[in-house]
């Protein structure tokens, strides 16, 4: 079971936050603040799993806070010790959505969010602490017809999927492209779902190519991308837990490199 804490100025968003996790037999609430300092002193002192937290808060944000937390730990992990706890903000603004992938937030609930949402995100929370995979075999290649003869696509070599017209052009990482008779409905039932993900009506990126995300623009190599709001919520909850596949293992691994710009991400392959 997961130990909790919750910083919140709200007294109310507290109470809801209690009430739901007495519905969890994943997760105790074992203290919540309205004070960052108080919260900031328990941490250096007590065990936790799990910091359920709002991001504006009155003397100090919710970013400034756990970036200072995170500075805080930052030696344990060069002595093997993994005693930065995870954390969820809970929040009223979408403005801070990417910059909470940066601080690796296992999750980002925009208030006011019901007990199913947050139930997904604790559950979230027990997976990446479990450390849990998706174990399922997956298909190394993609086959689709060009022309009249078919061809088989090795999925690490896709560099991203464009929508045009009635075709598909899949762009290869030696910038090459295949003109594809297929819907992006139908190629997205083809392409393990893990790695590939939609992030506008035109195109499908693989998680592991993303290099920096800023202004709504994916870069992947020179190609920037658009990021749709119909799909952003999603793609940024995707980043944040990604785990790749075997295929991918050796290309991606995202918590392994610092994000280094204030409002987008940025990382380094």
């Amino acid at each position: 079971m997961l130990q909790a804490i919750a910083l919140d100025s709200d007294t109310n968003a507290l109470d809801r936050l209690n009430s739901y996790c007495q519905q969890l037999d994943t997760l105790v609430l074992t203290q919540t603040f309205t004070d960052p300092s108080q919260a900031r002193l328990y941490l250096r002192h007590q065990p936790v799993d799990l910091v359920l937290m709002d991001i504006q808060l009155p003397t100090e944000s919710g970013v400034a806070f756990w970036q200072s937390i995170r500075k805080q730990r930052k030696g344990h992990n060069e002595l093997g010790i993994q005693s930065l706890p995870m954390v969820i903000f809970t929040t009223s603004t979408r403005e801070y959505a990417l910059v909470s992938y940066e601080l690796e937030a296992i999750d980002y609930l925009l208030k006011p969010f019901d007990f199913t949402r947050f139930s997904q995100a604790v559950q979230r929370a027990v997976t990446y602490r479990n450390g849990q995979r998706n174990s399922s075999p997956l298909p190394a290649y993609l086959a689709v017809r060009v022309d009249a003869g078919l061809v088989r696509i090795k999925l690490t070599d896709i560099a991203w999927i464009e929508a045009v017209s009635n075709y598909l052009k899949i762009y290869l990482s030696d910038q090459r492209f295949l003109l594809v008779r297929m819907t992006m409905k139908a190629i997205l039932q083809e392409l393990p779902t893990n790695d590939f993900i939609r992030v506008h009506r035109s195109y499908i990126i693989p998680i592991h190519r993303v290099q920096a995300v800023h202004n709504k623009l994916i870069r992947i190599g020179e190609k920037q991308i658009p990021l749709s709001s119909n799909y952003d919520e999603e793609f940024v909850s995707i980043l944040r837990t990604y785990q790749p596949s075997s295929q991918f293992s050796a290309l991606s691994s995202h918590r392994q490199s610092p994000l280094q710009q204030t409002y987008g991400i940025v990382r380094t392959s």
